[in-house]
C-alpha cells in the first residue's frame, strides 16, 4: 500500500495532465 503522501502527489500529477489536456482541447480554458 502506498504512504497517503505519495498517493496524493500522483493524484496532483493526474490531474494536472488532465488540466493541460482540456487547456489543448479548449482554448477559453487555456494556461
Amino acid at each position: 500500500m502506498l504512504p497517503l503522501l505519495a498517493v496524493k502527489a500522483v493524484q496532483k500529477l493526474i490531474l494536472l495532465r488532465v488540466l493541460i489536456k482540456i487547456g489543448k482541447n479548449n482554448q477559453q480554458y487555456a494556461f
